[in-house]
């Protein structure tokens, strides 16, 4: 009788040890999928910097009160302004006034129709004018929520 108990306990380890084994693997292809869903935006950062600073377009992004957050290396070079001089300030702390104005109607624009919007601009700094083909587009959250321009 002793023998059955025994070969019931065996057996009883052994489905449990080849169900925790089961449960491993599961777990540990888990745990993969994870490290590469969290290395992705890494990735994703990486390509998106290299567009955003290896191109001669002009580009700036800013948050839905209108400072700048981001500017590329074209920008910095072309307004001949330095991060420093841009970052946390607004348009109307970088660019004169009266252009300031259009960008911030457009701005304004893009921000209730939540579209994409172009318009052929003047701008001013340091002193030297310069006429762009400006675009405004929306910048979203992952929930589509609009978080700046």
């Amino acid at each position: 009788m002793s023998q059955t108990y025994g070969s019931i306990f065996l057996m009883a380890v052994k489905l449990k040890y080849e169900e925790l084994k089961r449960r491993t693997t599961v777990l540990e292809k888990e745990i993969g999928e994870c490290k590469r869903a969290k290395a992705q935006p890494r990735k994703t950062n990486g390509i998106l910097k290299a567009v955003f600073d290896g191109g001669s377009d002009v580009l700036f992004a800013n948050e839905m009160k209108g400072r700048y957050i981001a500017i590329n290396a074209a920008a910095s070079q072309e307004l001949s302004v330095s991060l420093d001089e841009v970052i946390g300030k607004d348009s109307f702390a970088v660019f004169p006034h009266d252009d300031t104005r259009h960008i911030i109607a457009l701005q304004n624009h893009v921000m209730v129709t939540g579209q994409a919007m172009s318009a052929d601009m003047t701008f001013t700094a340091k002193g030297i004018t310069r006429s762009y083909r400006t675009t405004v587009s929306p910048y979203r959250n992952e929930r589509g929520k609009l978080i700046g321009l």
